[in-house]
């Protein structure tokens, strides 16, 4: 395929956008195939914090742990990406074309990261701003690939135009409309939830989350995103944010169970994913969910071996689990595996009609216990 047959290829697929979102993966995927790209990111950010709002990605897959070093380490030095969301829209940029004092290839982000995975170069640019919100597409290269020369940079913004064109008529809306749907998704939950971003940033709250976080002084909503007075639970909660919506993408992390956040509040954590039944679906962020004793009553298991004709090994863990226990202390608690507990919580889900751990609490808890 001749260059300007790859550009069009991109151009009539972000003409396509306005009338499926969806095919920003179609975007990302023939960047990769047309551009001679290791990995293409699309992706919306918080400026201030790097929170996702929205994010497609193609091309190869880094590893887990190499992915949540990144996220715990090296997410806020990561130096095209500050370079792109400061310098606001404009054209593409590219490591290897920046001035030689910039040294990111001698920057521990780097070299423990991108030169860990045998990247060479990476370029990318802003496409979006709106208020604290940028839009960006960041790209990558490895050795065979070769860099990012001035002439690839200059093909690369032969694109710019119908990028911006393509977020402004489909990103912008599609997030405006998707807000409001989550929020009318968290009042439907009878205990305090939050939907989050992954970096903490509030996407949608009801209001007994609302009331929760004003009466307990360590938890706090300063500047449109979760705080805590103890920072090294906080970034014990960002971590867990992020680890939680990469587990979405197939990487092999592993969150915190339940969070310890003060002394009388714990969050839980969950994925939220909508969609069809048959479909993927699509990933909106991280549920975060109260567990306080003053919040959550405990069900009597006898009760639900009547509700649900759970059996009675079944009614005792789903009563701990309605408690907000993580699967491991429920496990010790009645002397069985941890995988037994799971077997116990798959069948527990076959016959409340629950499909996670979050949908299960909130059920147990609407219980009447007359």
């Amino acid at each position: 395929m001749t260059q300007t047959l790859q550009i069009q290829a991109v151009k009539t697929l972000l003409a396509d956008t306005r009338v499926n979102v969806d095919i920003w993966t179609d975007v990302a995927q023939t960047m990769v195939d047309n551009f001679r790209l290791h990995i293409c990111h699309i992706l919306i950010v918080n400026r201030e914090t790097l929170g996702l709002r929205f994010h497609v990605s193609a091309g190869a897959r880094g590893n887990s742990e190499l992915v949540e070093s990144y996220l715990k380490h090296h997410v806020h030095d990561d130096h095209l990406l500050s370079r792109i969301i400061q310098e606001g829209l404009g054209q593409f940029h590219a490591i290897s074309t920046l001035p030689p004092e910039d040294q990111a290839f001698r920057s521990e982000q780097f070299q423990q990261w991108a030169a860990a995975q045998g990247l060479i170069d990476s370029a990318g640019c802003c496409f979006l701003s709106e208020n604290s919100w940028v839009g960006l597409m960041v790209c990558n290269r490895q050795a065979e690939m070769g860099t990012f020369t001035q002439q690839d940079l200059a093909t690369l913004n032969t694109i710019y135009p119908d990028l911006v064109e393509a977020a402004l008529q489909t990103l912008t809306t599609t997030e405006q409309e998707n807000a409001l749907r989550l929020q009318s998704v968290v009042e439907t939950f009878r205990i305090p939830v939050a939907i989050l971003t992954e970096k903490g940033t509030v996407c949608a709250i009801n209001q007994s989350m609302s009331k929760l976080i004003d009466t307990v002084p360590d938890v706090a909503i300063e500047g449109g995103c979760v705080t805590l007075s103890d920072k090294q639970r906080e970034k014990l909660l960002y971590i867990s944010l992020m680890m939680t919506a990469k587990q979405v993408e197939g990487y092999d992390l592993a969150p915190e169970d339940i969070l310890e956040v003060s002394p009388r509040l714990h969050f839980g954590f969950q994925p939220l994913i909508t969609g069809l039944p048959g479909d993927e679906g699509r990933f909106n962020g991280v549920m975060i969910y109260a567990i306080a004793k003053d919040l959550i009553r405990p069900v009597p298991a006898q009760k639900l071996t009547v509700v649900f004709g759970l059996s009675q090994k079944e009614s005792q863990v789903a009563a701990l689990l309605a408690e907000g226990l993580p699967i491991k202390i429920v496990a010790e608690r009645q002397f069985i595996s941890e995988n037994t507990v799971k077997f116990h919580l798959k069948n527990i889900f076959k016959k409340t009609g629950c499909s996670s751990q979050l949908s299960l609490i909130n059920l147990l808890n609407s219980i009447p216990f007359s």
